[in-house]
């Protein structure tokens, strides 16, 4: 499905390439010497030719749920979540860390405002960022659910799609357990 999107967008590409540069600025020349409503007209040729470039390939990739490629990588994500103080925040990354569950956790004071109980709540606490692998997610999870103070603690799980391939390394080789 993504092949002939992809090959139909090369040949519609090179045929702009190829076609486009010496004519159009020809016409821009033709048009500004005749008057400005001509120019206007051309600028909206040029508009309607963008538009009839790329609908087509649009539409395909619509109608077939075909996507642009990208890079697949999802093995590495950053998980957040938010302790109410230095102290629990300080004692969960070590811990994170020491399980292997992540290979990084940052932590950053922060204000946060929030509905808790019907009621708009106001505090200060101190949000982790944890640097792991897709694989070692839902052990992550898992230990802050049972180890957090709150009772529904923050955690979200964001996807890393491309990074310096040696800092992915050394996650992945931190996040590894050991076989012993």
């Amino acid at each position: 499905m993504i092949s002939a999107p992809i090959q139909y967008l090369k040949l519609r590409i090179q045929h702009l390439n190829n076609s486009s540069s010496a004519n159009e600025w020809s016409e821009i020349q033709a048009c500004s010497i005749l008057s400005p409503m001509n120019l206007i007209d051309y600028k909206l040729s040029m508009f309607l030719k963008r538009i009839a470039f790329w609908f087509p390939l649009l539409l395909i990739m619509m109608l077939t749920g075909c996507q642009m490629p990208m890079k697949n990588s999802t093995e590495f994500c950053m998980v957040q979540t938010t302790c109410p103080n230095q102290q629990e925040a300080d004692a969960h990354a070590r811990a994170i860390i020491k399980k292997r569950l992540g290979a990084c956790v940052q932590s950053s004071p922060i204000h946060s405002y929030y509905m808790w109980e019907g009621e708009v709540q106001s505090d200060s606490e101190v949000l982790l960022r944890i640097k792991t692998t897709c694989e070692r997610y839902t052990a992550l999870e898992q230990y802050l659910k049972a180890e957090h103070s709150y009772d529904v603690p923050q955690v979200i799980m964001i996807p890393i799609e491309n990074g310096l391939p040696e800092y992915l390394d050394w996650v992945r080789e931190e996040t590894t357990l050991s076989s012993q």
